[in-house]
């Protein structure tokens, strides 16, 4: 069915949100690899009042919010689950586009 604009601008919103999240655990993926691998050394990264990644300091409200609510979620995994948890969620994701390519690579 239709949306209404209310729900419309909702869902615009909780997407930007996630794009910002999406963009803030890229960020702490690549902070982590230059760490070899240790979550401790990125978790004064994940500081509450921590300012965000370049990239997303640019960005809009909704962008921002998504990244500090990640950033949020990291710091309650690593209290719950440690290290290991933390670094299950940072770990890069196969993409659909990325196995395709992998595929090719192994054909040619």
């Amino acid at each position: 069915g239709r949306r209404n604009g209310a729900e419309f601008l909702d869902a615009c919103l909780a997407g930007e949100a996630r794009a910002g999240a999406a963009k803030y655990r890229q960020w702490l993926g690549r902070e982590l690899e230059k760490t070899g691998g240790s979550v401790e050394a990125i978790l004064p990264l994940l500081e509450r009042y921590k300012g965000l990644p370049p990239e997303l300091e640019s960005e809009g409200g909704n962008q921002q919010e998504g990244a500090k609510r990640y950033r949020s979620y990291l710091r309650q995994m690593y209290l719950t689950k440690g290290s290991e948890g933390v670094r299950k969620q940072l770990k890069p994701t196969r993409t659909s586009a990325s196995i395709r390519w992998e595929r090719r690579l192994r054909r040619d």
